[in-house]
């Protein structure tokens, strides 16, 4: 005789389906489990339970004329039977686990008693502690969806072609961003064309010999820019914020 059938309980997906002579059916169970490839022959069933314990409802399906009951004889610590665990035919009961203070899976048995004739385990499986990566270093990044805060005056110096230039960014609270650069130089321009997403910003400014464009990422107080000169030279900006 065969039977198959799905329960779904406090424990997970239980699968049950097997064959016992003499028209009597010994069924073996697997629950979905992260003790991932855990097995042990010879069972009656086998329970996959999690990590952290508390109650779990453990269900046992035989033809309706079979007498059962589960025991603990090996008085597990961590195992304690609640409800009267006996029955016939379908049937479930329920138990308190521990949780596992170890990150190893662990493993014991249970016993189930068929028509007092026919003593066989019921296997229980405990999943452990999840793995822990090392630890490692901390980079503070602007939550998902969030934009870098850019308003104030920042001031810097960058090298030039004419030598060391101060430049002073000054950017106004809100939306769009506006404000305005200036150099110790006597050159100055409105910024233009700025974007901000997450810490990444740009933009530009039109001085008297052309454009100059400003890339880069802002962290706290500190501005790291790529700045492209009139002539497309190159040069890094890094300002700090004013307080």
């Amino acid at each position: 005789m065969n039977r198959s059938s799905r329960h779904i309980g406090t424990a997970a997906i239980l699968v049950l389906s097997a064959v016992l002579p003499m028209n009597r059916q010994l069924l073996q169970a697997q629950y979905q489990r992260s003790c991932s490839g855990e097995s042990r022959p010879g069972a009656f069933a086998q329970y996959y339970l999690p990590q952290t314990g508390g109650t779990q409802t453990l269900t046992i399906d035989l033809p309706n004329s079979t007498r059962w009951s589960v025991t603990n004889p090996a008085r597990i610590s961590w195992i304690t039977i609640n409800s009267s665990a006996r029955g016939m035919g379908k049937g479930s009961f329920t138990v308190s686990l521990a949780p596992n203070a170890s990150s190893s899976c662990r493993f014991d048995s249970l016993s189930i008693l068929i028509n007092n004739s026919q003593r066989l385990p019921l296997h229980i499986w405990q999943d452990g502690l999840p793995s822990v990566k090392p630890a490692g270093t901390v980079v503070n990044l602007p939550p998902i969806g969030t934009k870098a805060d850019v308003a104030g005056t920042w001031k810097g110096t960058m090298e030039t072609q004419t030598g060391p230039t101060e430049t002073t960014v000054t950017i106004q609270a809100g939306a769009p961003l506006a404000g305005n650069v200036k150099f110790d130089n006597g050159f100055e321009g409105e910024i233009e064309k700025a974007k901000l997403e997450g810490d990444k910003i740009s933009f530009e400014i039109n001085i008297q010999y052309g454009t100059v464009s400003f890339a880069g990422t802002v962290s706290g107080d500190e501005m790291k820019l790529n700045v492209t000169g009139t002539t497309g030279n190159k040069m890094t900006l890094i300002a700090k914020r004013q307080k």
